[in-house]
C-alpha cells in the first residue's frame, strides 16, 4: 500500500495526540485521587477504561494502580482486587513502571483484600464469609 507523506503525518499526529490525551486524563484522575476526590477520579478512570488497549505499559500500570486504589477507597473491593492484581503483575515484570511508594501501598492493600480461602471474592471485614 502506498502512503503519501501527509497521510503518514496525519496518522502519526493522531496517534501522538491520543497518547497525550491518555496521559493528561490519567494525570487529571491522579490529581483527583490525591485530593481524596475519589468519585471524580473514578469518573475520569471509567472514561479511560475503554482506552486501555492503546495505552503504553507505563500508562497501563498507572491506570490499573489508580483504578484499583480508587475502587478500594470507594469500598468497591472486587474491582480493587481486579485492577490491583493487574498493576502488581505489570510492576513485577518491570519495577520501573510504578514508584516504590505506590508498590508498597499496593502490596498492603492487596494483603488486606486478597482472599485467603477458596473464594474468588475480595476479603471484606463486613462480610465474614470472605475472610
Amino acid at each position: 500500500m502506498h502512503r503519501t507523506w501527509p497521510g503518514v503525518i496525519a496518522v502519526l499526529l493522531s496517534s501522538l495526540l491520543g497518547c497525550t490525551s491518555i496521559s493528561s486524563d490519567l494525570n487529571a484522575a491522579h490529581a483527583f485521587y490525591r485530593d481524596a476526590r475519589y468519585e471524580q477520579s473514578m469518573l475520569w478512570l471509567s472514561e479511560l477504561e475503554g482506552e486501555t488497549a492503546a495505552m503504553e505499559r507505563p500508562d497501563l500500570a498507572h491506570f490499573c494502580y489508580l483504578r484499583g486504589m480508587t475502587a478500594f477507597r470507594l469500598g468497591q473491593r472486587e474491582d480493587a482486587l481486579h485492577f490491583l492484581v493487574l498493576a502488581d503483575v505489570l510492576s513485577t515484570e518491570d519495577k520501573s513502571l510504578l514508584p516504590e511508594q505506590w508498590r508498597s501501598v499496593m502490596e498492603r492493600t492487596l494483603q488486606e483484600i486478597t482472599p485467603t480461602g477458596a473464594s474468588s471474592h475480595a476479603r471484606n471485614s463486613l462480610r465474614p464469609d470472605t475472610i
